[in-house]
């Protein structure tokens, strides 16, 4: 059968988001392997709970302050 292929010639879906992934991965991973060792030490402390906590009261109002300002502008931006 010449002429019929399976393949695409354009690029690989899989390709652009693993670049991606990687791009992401090398610009966090300095935020990341913090986290991972502030967690490795609080578990060697038995305090895995305390430092949920703490994480809790440290990110959880930011991210509801992104929830009081972007759906108010979502819906917004939905009826303009």
């Amino acid at each position: 059968m010449a002429g019929m292929s399976t393949r695409s010639d354009g690029p690989n879906p899989r390709l652009a988001i693993a670049a991606v992934l990687l791009v992401v991965l090398i610009f966090f991973s300095r935020s990341i392997f913090s986290l991972m060792i502030d967690l490795a030490w609080w578990r060697e402390l038995g305090q895995v709970s305390t430092w949920l906590r703490m994480a809790v009261y440290r990110y959880l109002p930011g991210i509801g302050g992104v929830d009081h300002r972007v759906i108010p502008l979502w819906i917004v931006h939905a009826r303009a």
